[in-house]
């Protein structure tokens, strides 16, 4: 690796963990398949994960990811969309999820979290809880966008859930970058 890089001494891969969170709104309305998952009914923004790549414009591989949530309760399948670079509209809380062609060309890769591999952490009712659906032994490119070191992510429920009021999702990333 070059020095102008800012990494001398580093060889080989760096494997590391990164993580992005969003709160979704107030409420408790059931989620239908199809619908978009993020934290506003009326002005959302896209979630986030920032300091992915070593630089700007680079990439590497997600080996392995955990989608967290602060409620213990029954989830539904959940496909989170990593793009990179962020997306006009993500579409409100509890809509359709209608990405245009253009923002779908910065598609990197969907991880998908099945219900049934859901584990509990607190095992207290509903908000008081907390679980998640872990997903190892992965292999997935990604590369960002030429300016930035973020992915993007977008969590799409497919099938029917019932969330916690102002539930928190985490977005856990096990990568490797070269």
């Amino acid at each position: 690796m070059k020095a102008s890089e800012n990494h001398l001494g580093e060889v080989g891969l760096r494997h590391i963990r990164v993580q992005g969170s969003f709160t979704r709104p107030a409420n408790t309305t059931a989620y239908a398949t199809g619908d978009v998952m993020n934290d506003s009914t009326s002005a959302p923004t896209v979630a986030t994960i920032t300091n992915v790549a070593r630089k700007p414009g680079a990439g590497g591989r997600i080996v392995s990811a955990q989608l967290h949530s602060s409620q213990n309760g029954t989830w539904a399948d959940i496909d989170v969309f990593i793009f990179s670079a962020t997306i006009a509209s993500p579409g409100n809380d509890n809509a359709a999820f209608t990405p245009s062609d253009a923002e779908m060309l910065t598609l990197q890769t969907v991880l998908k979290f099945p219900a049934a591999n859901a584990v509990i952490g607190n095992a207290t009712a509903a908000a008081g809880g907390n679980s998640f659906i872990p997903l190892p032994d992965l292999s997935r490119v990604f590369q960002c966008a030429a300016n930035t070191t973020t992915l993007y992510w977008v969590p799409v429920a497919r099938g029917s859930y019932t969330p916690v009021s102002a539930e928190v999702f985490t977005l856990v990333l096990g990568v490797e970058t070269d």
